[in-house]
Formats: structure tokens, sequence, C-alpha cells
């Protein structure tokens, strides 16, 4: 996320089953669930809005 953020990016975005237990690691690093495809949940986060101490 930092390497993104620094490269000028504003956001990231992915899709997780809610199953997964990564669902839970990505909500703790500021992703928000913005919809449904299928059977995963399609998350994004707003990297204006995270720490600049981020990995």
């Amino acid at each position: 996320m930092k390497q993104a953020k620094n490269s000028g990016f504003t956001s990231l975005s992915l899709s997780v089953d809610p199953d997964n237990p990564a669902f839970r690691l990505y909500e703790g690093h500021g992703f928000v669930k913005v919809g449904i495809n299928g059977t995963s949940y399609d998350m994004k986060v707003n990297l204006n809005k995270v720490s600049d101490d981020i990995s």
C-alpha cells in the first residue's frame, strides 16, 4: 500500500471470499466492502485516508 501511495495511486481494490480469514485482515488495513461480485466481496481502500506508516 505504501508503494502504491508513493506512486500516486489514490485507492486500491480487491475481491475476497467473505469466508476467507484475509477478509478481516483487509478490513484492519482500511479496506471497506463496496459491493458483491458473485460469491466475493469487492473491497476498496482510499490511500489518502490511511496513515503514512503503512506497509
